[in-house]
């Protein structure tokens, strides 16, 4: 995270946010929307937590002053749902053609929330016996609408490979976009999907304060199919 064109003060808040994801839990639900088209709604989050030290110099997170040096712990938690349709834009008719490209029409929603603290500063007290907390939090969140393509290829009839690519990005303002490549098997209505996935954001630099990540991994997954 680090301050925006809005922030009223000259000290310096860039601060990587400590630790290592977990990993990301993610639900999805489609449905047919005419021939070989279908709507997408999906969700996913992520956490990650640790501890860092404060920049060399006086840094302001959310208001809160923390001194150089000091220790500091980072909560963090992204949250992304999107809606797509997917089209399919070649071939028509499909007959029995194995490839098959898709035009994506999306709207996601991002947010990011956040929770800093000096965990030895809040829990010494003050000559006088004071407690004071030095815990700070903030959160960012936009809509967007992105576009992307998407690429089929069935090898068999239980054995698929699947690509999709999207992104939106206003200049000096927000920016967004997510790959993915899976390998899917399908036996009866299950279908096992595993593959890899990367997603960027960037909230409006153009506020107090704005949040930007790339994530990616390994994903896996487990699909159910009602006919």
């Amino acid at each position: 995270m680090d301050k925006g064109k809005l922030s009223t003060f000259t000290d310096p808040s860039k601060l990587q946010l400590a630790g290592t994801s977990k990993g990301a839990e993610g639900l999805e639900i489609g449905i047919a929307a005419g021939l070989h088209n279908s709507i997408r709604v999906s969700y996913f989050q992520s956490k990650i937590s640790g501890q860092t030290k404060s920049p060399g110099t006086e840094t302001v997170i959310f208001s809160q002053v923390y001194e150089p040096g000091n220790t500091l712990s980072t909560n963090a938690k992204m949250s992304v749902a999107k809606a797509s349709f997917e089209y399919l834009t070649w071939p028509f008719p499909v007959e029995r053609r194995h490839f098959r490209f898709k035009t994506l029409y999306q709207m996601q929603y991002v947010q990011m929330k956040s929770v800093y603290d000096a965990p030895i500063l809040s829990a010494t007290p003050s000559t006088a016996g004071v407690f004071t907390s030095y815990a700070t939090n903030g959160a960012k969140s936009f809509f967007a609408p992105t576009l992307g393509v998407g690429v089929h290829q069935y090898s068999s009839r239980h054995l698929r490979f699947e690509a999709n690519a999207s992104g939106f990005m206003l200049p000096h303002r927000l920016q967004i976009w997510d790959v993915d490549g899976t390998v899917a098997y399908r036996t009866g209505s299950i279908e096992f999907r595993a593959g890899v996935k990367a997603f960027h954001f960037r909230t409006s630099p153009n506020a107090d304060y704005y949040y930007r990540a790339t994530v990616g991994g390994v994903l896996v997954g487990l699909r159910w199919y009602s006919d």
